[in-house]
């Protein structure tokens, strides 16, 4: 029902879905990890399905419960043991996130010590499963190993920014940035071989209800300012098609109006070519009181001039808009010096310092 959902474009209730799903395969057996040991094909699916959602909704917690014990297990498959490590990190960092712009000394420790473990794991998986250099990146055997590293550097960096408030902290993680994009790039390399295998139709579109190359490219157009690397992970998003309840075209419409909330006082940065934005742009010349630090979603419309904010548009109706809310912080010296801030999930509503506003995107020509 989730994936009709999502086809129809209606990912919201293909959300409900799936943490309805969830919540019951958690049910049984009084939620514990036997819970989903009953049968492990089905197991793995609905885990593969709950980081799925995890990594949708930023601000929710995984709805099964973490599987993963404190120490790696290198008797699991790299995809199972991927997919273990980020469900126990995303159940951390939605916990970890309401500390994010709060005093350093109201942070627990044992939070810093669960995030240094879970970067630890992350970082050892990564170097436990590299990719063979005797082997051309685009060969087809690369495959799978590429969107689990690029899942896993996504992971990674998000994990290990979680608890600091500046947005300029990404910068410095664009090494990982740039290798997720070219493994995307070497994915869409691959096409042209897989067109060629037998089974292969080009009247399909293109959807995997699994996790893909859609989540890692959004969040590195999102966060890793590079003007020309924003908009090569932007051009690979616009042509991914579909995965779970993403979808490439519209993360790529959304990405679009965020690039130019933060580059708008660079009116001139449209006019050169891609060598001299390369060379003259760095992403420190993104200001971080111009950076966007959140945006989502709060709904779809089939008329621009529509005043409704709702997930769905009715059956048999396409929408072409979509109402886009985008947070800045205006001062964020200002609110770290604040000395009565504490733990809060909704920072954003305080609107001494953030400022919130609605964006409509186009969705479709």
């Amino acid at each position: 029902m989730a994936f009709t959902e999502v086809l129809q474009q209606r990912s919201d209730k293909a959300y409900l879905h799936l943490r309805g799903a969830s919540a019951l395969m958690a049910g049984q057996g009084n939620g514990g990890s036997g819970a989903v040991s009953q049968d492990e094909g089905m197991a793995t699916l609905f885990e593969k399905l709950d980081l799925h959602t995890a990594t949708y909704v930023l601000t929710r917690s995984p709805d099964l419960p973490s599987l993963y014990p404190t120490t790696p297990n290198s008797a699991l498959l790299p995809d199972r043991e991927l997919y273990r490590i980020l469900h126990a990190c995303y159940h951390f960092t939605s916990t970890a996130r309401q500390y994010k712009y709060t005093k350093s000394s109201l942070i627990p420790s044992d939070m810093l010590i669960e995030q240094g473990r879970y970067l630890g794991n992350l970082q050892q998986w990564l170097s436990c499963h590299q990719l063979d250099p005797l082997r051309a990146l685009a060969d087809l055997q690369n495959e799978q190993l590429i969107i689990l590293r690029a899942q896993c550097l996504a992971g990674l960096i998000y994990c290990a920014n979680i608890l600091q408030p500046y947005e300029t902290t990404y910068d410095k993680y664009d090494q990982e940035f740039e290798e997720i994009i070219k493994l995307a790039e070497a994915l869409f390399d691959m096409q042209p071989e897989a067109m060629n295998s037998p089974g292969y139709s080009s009247d399909l579109l293109h959807f995997a209800p699994e996790m893909g190359i859609i989540q890692p490219l959004f969040f590195t157009a999102l966060k890793y300012r590079h003007p020309f690397w924003r908009r090569k992970a932007l051009d690979l998003l616009q042509k991914s098609g579909r995965e779970g309840p993403w979808c490439g075209a519209i993360e790529a419409a959304v990405l679009k109006v965020v690039i130019d909330a933060e580059e708008a006082t660079h009116s001139d940065l449209q006019s050169m070519d891609g060598s001299e934005k390369v060379a003259i742009y760095k992403p420190s010349g993104i200001p971080e009181n111009q950076r966007i630090h959140l945006c989502w979603i709060v709904g779809y419309v089939a008329r621009q001039e529509d005043d409704r904010v709702g997930m769905g548009v009715g059956p048999g109706t396409r929408a072409k808009f979509a109402r886009v809310q985008l947070c800045k912080c205006v001062d964020l010296d200002g609110a770290l010096r604040d000395r009565n801030r504490g733990p809060r999930t909704e920072f954003w509503k305080n609107q001494e310092n953030w400022n919130t506003w609605l964006e409509t995107v186009q969705l479709y020509e």
